[in-house]
């Protein structure tokens, strides 16, 4: 599980160092498009048994990579990380 979890945190850190569209995107209809409507609808049911809301907010951790090892930095409060956040300028639909 590391070595799966350390290959895909590496490969996501070349994604976002050199600005892979392709790549990103590649990603991103493996992993996010497609969901198993079983496993989600099991998760919705034991969110729901347990009372668990359906928006929740949660701190990011900073990923960063050092001598080839990936450390994560999660020093910032909440606030500090949605204040950093960069502002939206213009219209938000292209």
């Amino acid at each position: 599980m590391r070595a799966a979890l350390r290959k895909l945190l590496r490969e996501l850190m070349r994604i976002k160092a050199v600005g892979d569209y392709e790549a990103a995107r590649d990603l991103f209809q493996k992993y996010a498009v497609k969901v198993d409507a079983r496993v989600r609808d099991q998760v919705g049911v034991r969110a729901e048994r347990i009372g668990l809301t359906g928006r929740f907010a949660f701190i990011l951790p900073s990923l960063r990579l050092q001598d080839g090892h990936v450390t994560i930095d999660n020093q910032e409060t909440f606030r500090e990380q949605q204040l950093a956040l960069p502002v939206p300028q213009g219209p938000l639909v292209p």
